[in-house]
């Protein structure tokens, strides 16, 4: 009868950084970083809908490629809605991320619009119409509440804030117009929902070149940035786990195992230190 030797190996990490990753993770409504992509991207592809209208000029077999691929665009964008209406009900009160909230409502309206204009019978689509007013106010309030909403995101972010604690009452009057600015936003949408709130209501032309704009705008900073920081820690675990495996291996064989294993630690505070700086 033979016995395996086996070798554990504890982390060197210290007590006090493990209690800080305890309390600075936290639960997230959706399952993995996959699945956020995935309904990210879904989303943001409802603002590709009205460019993609077929056109007299092309051949049967064209038309009808585009039209399953616009098809199946629809069911994406319809599962990515329920998705996350299905985050709702995992979080408190129900209250997404701004960003999300804003994506999900914008998609939302341009397929709803997209359903109601186009005259393709298709199983895939929805049979409910909406008449050219409601959309507009459709649009007007998802537009008025995703711009108002990245504003009071502004005010309460303490890191725009470049005045003394004196002069915080002058900051908090800054107009929605000037905050927005200062991460990009163009004015014109901004201005757009000043019309939509106070003056005659923008037309539906309008309305949907906003929403597309501040869809491109969602997925620049918000769906982008998770993405590209995703694929940043991803990179730095499997170096670090390959990283690991030599260790184990040289530990197990016992050669310089004690020189791999000072190599891990070294590498991993260097790791924390990058992570601190930025």
């Amino acid at each position: 009868m033979t016995t395996t030797k086996v070798t554990t190996i504890q982390s060197n990490l210290s007590t006090k950084h493990r209690k800080q990753i305890q309390l600075t993770a936290k639960s997230t409504p959706w399952y993995n970083t996959m699945e956020f992509e995935q309904v990210g991207q879904s989303l943001l592809c409802a603002a590709t809908l009205f460019s993609s209208s077929s056109s007299s000029s092309r051949t049967s077999k064209k038309r009808r490629r585009q039209e399953e691929e616009v098809d199946e665009r629809i069911q994406n964008i319809q599962s990515a809605i329920q998705r996350v209406a299905l985050w709702r009900t995992r979080v408190d009160q129900g209250r997404l991320p701004l960003s999300i909230e804003s994506t999900s409502n914008l998609a939302e309206v341009m397929l709803n619009d997209y359903t109601t204009t186009t005259q393709t019978n298709s199983s895939s689509r929805s049979s409910s119409s909406y008449t050219t007013m409601s959309l507009r106010l459709a649009y007007a309030s998802v537009i008025i509440r995703g711009v108002n909403g990245i504003a009071d995101s502004i005010q309460r972010n303490t890191s725009f804030n470049n005045n003394s604690s004196n002069d915080n009452n002058n900051y908090y009057t800054n107009s929605v117009s000037n905050l927005c600015d200062r991460i990009g936003l163009p004015t014109w949408v901004v201005d757009l929902r000043h019309d939509a709130s106070h003056n005659d209501l923008p037309s539906l032309q309008a309305l949907r070149l906003a929403s597309c704009t501040l869809l491109g705008f969602l997925g620049n900073v918000y769906w982008g940035v998770h993405e590209r920081l995703g694929w940043e820690v991803s990179g730095k675990a499997v170096y670090l786990l390959g990283l690991y495996k030599q260790s184990v291996k040289a530990w197990m064989s016992g050669k310089d195992g004690k020189k791999a294993l000072e190599a891990l630690k070294i590498r991993e505070e260097e790791v924390e230190e990058e992570e601190e700086e930025e």
